[in-house]
């Protein structure tokens, strides 16, 4: 039960350090003078958290998570990867007629860095799990739970 309520929290923590660095990746593109204000990053992290929510980002995230979560390879994040640049695509697509010509100009560049942030995330807390796993292998008295005698 330990081990479900570990891969819950970290990967709460992947989606929250996700949702903060594409927040700045955001603000960086957008207002390159905005982005060393924690207000700004805090907007476009509220804003690109939004998006995502609504376009089922997270969801997508979390089956995809249970589904594929292999130690010691490359295939959640890049399905991770794969999957934001998926949605925010389609987001961005579905928008195309009222954004400005700037806008469509950071399209490439905020997929291509969105996509290294989801990834690097990803990675990390792949990491993360396996280690929690080989030290709970490793230490027998891990498995059982503590007696209050």
């Amino acid at each position: 039960m330990s081990m479900i309520l570990r891969r819950i929290a970290v990967w709460a923590m992947e989606m929250l350090a996700e949702m903060i660095l594409l927040g700045g990746l955001l603000s960086m593109l957008v207002y390159p003078g905005f982005a060393d204000k924690v207000l700004g990053v805090l907007m476009a992290t509220i804003a690109v958290a939004l998006v995502l929510t609504l376009h089922w980002y997270y969801l997508s995230r979390a089956i995809w998570g249970l589904m594929i979560r292999l130690d010691g390879s490359y295939w959640y994040p890049s399905i991770a990867a794969s999957i934001f640049v998926a949605h925010m695509y389609f987001a961005i697509e579905r928008s195309r007629a009222e954004l400005t010509g700037e806008a469509r100009s950071m399209e490439l560049p905020f997929l291509a860095g969105g996509a290294c942030i989801v990834f690097a995330c990803a990675m990390g807390s792949n990491r993360l799990l396996r280690r929690w796993r080989q030290r709970r292998i490793q230490d027998p008295k891990a498995r059982e739970p503590v007696s209050r005698e």
